[in-house]
């Protein structure tokens, strides 16, 4: 088959056959045309056994001029030839018989009226029967051989790829349909795996269907290249198990969504999707109380700082399906916003909405927001969140983080927002980074607001999400992407991951239940070794971890730690009636005494002075310890300064 292909001639054959452009209509013209003259010339000769009488033979003069301007009139009116001959379908085959039948009438009602006037039929009945049936069977046929011939070239072409489909009988009917429209490789179906046990060793249209516990057994027997997976079929840890032995064999994993569910849709190729990262973490649905979510959100104003980025966009996206009277969307950087607009319009083209091009660091521009809108819920999802850039720019991180966030607090307080909502970070507590301590910096705030309003503050932590900008996940995807190398900083290194739509989720169900100065800690599994991360993504992209795809150790980054928590040594965790919620228990913070503190940092912030902001939120934050940054000379100073006084105390 290869060497058919090596050959130029064969080559330059089949490249025109099978380029993109749909046959000449002249060319179909004129096929169809030969067609019905050689239908019509083969009628007679099997009417008359080859021997044609002499006078049926002078009317041919008549007959054969009458009979192809007729059906060429008929090709016009009827477009036989308009359609590609190479995608002829069920469709293309009834418009062809329905020619033939309007053809057979016209021709019998010409017949009828030359009895009538000439006491004999210019054509036999029999002899139109006959062409009828030639000349339709023949226009059916050629369609049928092109397209089964260029089928077979195509096949070619592309290759055949070994594949088995994993999902329900009534979904698998629907992935063999799906996998006919991938134009880029034949799909040959080899398997069926159901978790339906009756329906083990029985065939669905030839192919046979298995229990999926004998999934590696008949791949072992098999060379399977492709895997379809129905989405949510399988339980997270059958999905898990499935997905570590294929990337272990090299397998490459497609999914599709449940096409039962997309009833009333056609059937797309985009359905067909190779798997992500975000199907790798995939959990258990977590249950929401919608009718309680919307409830809290209908006919509500609300105001989403940083809703342009990855975690704000989903929580805009999330709650204008519950319809909110208005939704506020500020952020400052404008392309997004722009991308933003857009996906609103096509997917809420209901919902009302202002987007703000605005800094929440400007508190007068601030202000104006809350007077005009006035919002009744608050979503703080604004802030710098890069762990080495914010350790060299600490004033700008203290900018934003803190001082941000103050100017909301206090705007929420003055124009009495019913609820004002944090997003924040696993790598507030314990800091060990600039970016960090800012966010603790933030929440600390936040709680301490809680004691003189009846606004209910909440802060909401977790940790890193797949897919938001700047993740690890995004920045392995573009170095696979290059050939590599893909950069890891340290071998044990290793993060809590959520998927952006189960994040989001979360933080709806938290806020609706948040009375008021809480930390809500949601549950984020397992930690994830970042090398086990970067090593399945190579081989979810088809390469052979260093091998194809090298993998390069650079060094922890400025700020960085080996691993993240959700809460503090000295915090506990409170069950709520959620299973993926709980409650961080901190520290009693006096509000004055924070404020007035704050406002010192500002001053620092003035004078442009990094470090002593830095070794004044150490005081604020005695948990924040610098790693592998240039303000571990801070903590070394603070803890000898400690150590002098101890021993002067002890001295004395």
């Amino acid at each position: 088959m290869n060497n058919l292909f090596e050959n130029s001639r064969y080559n330059g054959y089949t490249k025109l056959f099978l380029r993109n452009k749909p046959n000449p209509r002249w060319l179909v013209f004129l096929v169809d045309t030969i067609i019905v003259f050689v239908a019509i010339l083969i009628a007679y000769l099997l009417r008359f056994n080859f021997q044609i009488p002499q006078h049926y033979i002078k009317t041919w003069k008549v007959v054969f001029p009458l009979i192809i301007i007729l059906k060429c009139s008929l090709f016009f009116g009827l477009k036989l030839f308009a359609g590609s001959v190479r995608y002829s379908g069920l469709t293309d085959l009834i418009r062809i018989l329905t020619f033939g039948i309007i053809a057979l009438i016209i021709l019998l009602v010409i017949n009828t009226l030359f009895i009538s006037m000439h006491k004999e039929a210019i054509i036999p009945l029999s002899v139109l029967l006959i062409d009828f049936i030639l000349s339709t069977l023949g226009m059916m046929l050629l369609r049928i051989a092109v397209k089964y011939s260029y089928e077979q070239l195509s096949q070619w072409e592309r290759g055949v790829m070994q594949t088995v489909l994993i999902g329900s009988w009534e979904n698998a009917l629907l992935m063999m349909q799906l996998l006919e429209l991938d134009r880029n490789r034949k799909h040959k179906i080899i398997a069926i795996f159901d978790k339906d046990r009756n329906k083990n060793g029985f065939y669905l249209k030839g192919i046979p269907t298995y229990t999926i516990e004998k999934f590696s057994e008949i791949i072992e027997k098999e060379s399977v290249e492709a895997v379809v997976l129905q989405k949510g079929y399988l339980n997270p840890d059958q999905k898990s198990q499935l997905i570590d032995y294929c990337l272990q064999e090299h397998i490459r994993v497609m999914t599709v969504p449940n096409l039962r569910s997309t009833k009333g849709l056609s059937l797309s190729i985009f359905q067909l999707k190779e798997l992500r990262m975000e199907d790798l973490l995939e959990r258990e649905p977590i249950k929401l109380n919608l009718q309680e979510i919307s409830r809290f959100f209908i006919d509500r104003s609300i105001l989403i700082t940083g809703a342009a980025g990855s975690i704000g966009s989903e929580i805009v996206k999330q709650i204008a399906s519950f319809n909110p009277k208005i939704l506020i969307l500020v952020d400052q950087a404008e392309s997004p916003m722009y991308e933003l607009e857009m996906d609103l319009k096509k997917l809420f083209p209901q919902v009302r909405y202002s987007l703000i091009i605005g800094d929440i660091c400007d508190k007068n521009h601030m202000e104006k927001i809350f007077a005009q809108y006035k919002p009744e819920i608050v979503y703080h999802a604004a802030a710098y969140k890069h762990v080495p850039l914010m350790e060299e720019n600490p004033c700008e991180a203290f900018k934003t983080n803190v001082l941000g966030t103050v100017n909301l607090v206090q705007c929420s307080l003055k124009y009495q927002v019913t609820k004002f909502i944090m997003i924040s970070t696993d790598k507030a507590v314990n800091p060990t980074n600039v970016m960090g301590a800012t966010k603790r910096l933030a929440e600390m705030y936040v709680q301490a607001s809680q004691k003189f309003t009846s606004t209910k503050f909440i802060t909401t932590r977790f940790g890193n999400v797949i897919g938001s900008n700047g993740s690890a996940v995004l920045l392995f995807k573009r170095q696979i992407e290059n050939g590599g190398p893909v950069t890891i900083t340290h071998p044990e290194v290793t993060r809590f991951f959520m998927t952006i739509p189960e994040a989001c989720q979360l933080v709806l169900e938290a806020s609706m239940a948040g009375k008021g100065g809480e930390i809500f800690v949601f549950d984020m599994g397992e930690r994830i070794k970042i090398l086990d991360l970067a090593t399945k993504m190579i081989k979810l992209s088809g390469f052979i971890p260093n091998e194809d795809i090298k993998i390069v150790f650079t060094g922890l980054r400025p700020g960085e730690k080996l691993y993240e928590e959700l809460i503090h040594d000295k915090e506990n965790n409170i069950p709520t009636y959620h299973p993926k919620i709980m409650i961080a228990r901190t520290r009693e913070i006096n509000f004055h005494t924070l404020h007035e503190q704050i406002q010192e940092l500002q001053f620092f912030l003035n004078q442009r002075d990094a470090e002593e902001i830095v070794r004044k939120m150490k005081e604020l934050i005695p948990e924040y310890v610098s790693n592998n940054s240039k303000y571990c000379l801070i903590d070394n100073q603070m803890k000898e300064k400690t150590m002098i006084k101890k021993s002067n105390i002890s001295g004395n």
